[in-house]
């Protein structure tokens, strides 16, 4: 899915419309998987372990998550790992969401970026990262690991805050009259059912070298339910 945003702030002008996204019929994964994981971290990892220095701790429960996620069967998980449910939901089940900017001005804007802000919501799930499929075995395992793909090195920076969920891109120079992808890679959103209905209003700004202020605009995205009622 692409929206195509237009501006009237200086050098862009917005056009916004309602973006109707349908609801997905998964489980409420985002509290499940949480708990379960800092559960895990302290009484498998931390409370068990004798740390030297505060970098020794990073790097050993850096460890320790990448063992979580890709070889720890869970039984929760029908004894899959995290990683086989993350790639279900994120790159099987998720919309993947881009948007376009068309820069009506005269001159480029120099260096630009943008970010995006979203009120956290129960429902409400951003990939944080692109989940590459699992593969079985040792090997396909580190391979998976050490072996990135285009698409994981360059999906936009998302950050969780205690209230919001931050999304950041670089974009470069935004040339004139051409048209051009705010995200190199698609965000990968997913919208529970209890959320049908609901308009999720997103705050945008895209900022520049050559612009006194950012371009601020709000976006909104309505979540529809595909189950129709007879």
């Amino acid at each position: 899915m692409i929206l195509l945003l237009k501006s009237t702030s200086g050098h862009l002008r917005f056009r916004i419309s309602p973006f109707l996204i349908p609801v997905h019929t998964a489980r409420a994964m985002d509290n499940v998987f949480s708990e379960r994981l800092w559960r895990s971290v302290k009484y498998e990892e931390v409370y068990i372990k004798d740390y030297e220095t505060v970098c020794d701790a990073k790097e050993r429960i850096s460890r320790y998550m990448s063992f979580y996620n890709w070889e720890r069967p869970h039984q929760s998980l029908d004894y899959k790992t995290p990683a086989d449910d993350y790639f279900d939901l994120f790159e099987l089940n998720s919309h993947k969401i881009n948007i376009r900017i068309l820069n009506e001005g005269h001159t480029y804007i120099e260096d630009a970026s943008i970010q995006l802000q979203i009120e956290k919501l129960d429902g409400l799930l951003v990939a944080d990262r692109v989940y590459e499929e699992p593969k079985s075995g040792i090997m396909n395992m580190s391979m998976n690991a050490h072996v990135p793909s285009y698409e994981s090195m360059n999906y936009p920076e998302v950050d969780y805050t205690e209230s919001s969920i931050i999304i950041y891109e670089t974009i470069g120079d935004a040339k004139h009259h051409i048209s051009i992808d705010a995200f190199k890679v698609p965000i990968r959103i997913v919208l529970l059912e209890q959320l049908a209905g609901k308009v999720i209003p997103i705050k945008c700004k895209i900022f520049g070298k050559n612009l006194i202020e950012p371009l601020n605009e709000v976006l909104t995205i309505k979540a529809i339910s595909t189950i129709r009622s007879t």
